[in-house]
């Protein structure tokens, strides 16, 4: 099964304070979260979660997805930062860049 990561990096720091209680994926645009987006474009993928220690047992109860393992993934993952505002699928298959 194909893999999708979604991470949040440094640059939450430009979001605060709407992302001191919350990963910066979970922030809305419209009616979808930056998460939802990317959710809906790969409806046949495993979902993994990255965020901040102190938000990783929130993020678990909140999603069914695995949250902060690495362990989980095999080698076909496509990784998107989670402030991407994600409007078309970017392909999971092809060249590593």
């Amino acid at each position: 099964m194909k893999n999708v990561c979604i991470f949040e990096d440094d640059s939450y720091k430009n979001f605060l304070p709407l992302a001191y209680n919350r990963p910066v994926y979970e922030l809305r645009c419209g009616i979808y979260s930056f998460l939802e987006r990317i959710v809906l474009q790969y409806p046949d993928t495993e979902i993994n979660l990255f965020c901040r220690d102190y938000l990783k047992s929130l993020v678990a109860e909140n999603y069914p997805y695995s949250v902060n393992k690495i362990n989980n993934i095999n080698k076909d993952c496509l990784f998107i930062n989670g402030r991407h505002l994600l409007s078309t699928p970017i392909a999971i298959d092809g060249k590593e860049e």
